[in-house]
């Protein structure tokens, strides 16, 4: 079965967790502070040990981290293990820079520009991070009725 992937599971991304959880998803967390993720474990989320267990296998990717340099470590760590056609959407407060460079963990990323099916930054993210707001909207399943 296919699971749901949030990396990071503060304030912001634990809330969105419950969410999930709460219209019966199997998601899998990681957090770099555990106790932080563990905490979901009681509400049915599967804590992972590295961001890359937690992606592994993982139908989309929600990253919601604390700063440039917890967003840069953490996919970086991740990377690895996303499979083709992921999406991978960024709930953080970064800045333009770290949201336009994010999209370096989509696999099969060698280009200058983030590919359309993976990076999808979230609203506070300049337009000038994704190639296109419409293709990477596109390639979320049923985005009407987000989360599903």
């Amino acid at each position: 079965m296919s699971h749901v992937a949030f990396l990071g599971t503060g304030l912001i991304g634990g809330g969105m967790v419950e969410a999930m959880l709460g219209r019966g998803l199997t998601v899998h967390v990681y957090n770099r502070s555990r106790e932080k993720a563990e905490a979901l474990a009681a509400r049915g989320a599967i804590v992972a040990a590295s961001p890359a267990d937690a992606v592994r296998g993982a139908e989309r990717v929600h990253v919601a981290l604390s700063d440039d340099a917890a967003v840069d470590a953490v996919l970086d760590a991740a990377g690895s293990a996303l499979a083709d056609g992921v999406a991978v959407i960024d709930h953080s407060t970064t800045s333009p820079p770290a949201s336009a460079r994010a999209w370096r963990v989509c696999p099969g990323s060698r280009s200058s520009t983030p590919p359309s099916s993976c990076l999808l930054p979230c609203a506070a993210a300049p337009a000038a991070s994704c190639s296109s707001r419409a293709t990477a909207t596109a390639s979320i399943p049923s985005a009407t009725t987000w989360p599903r």
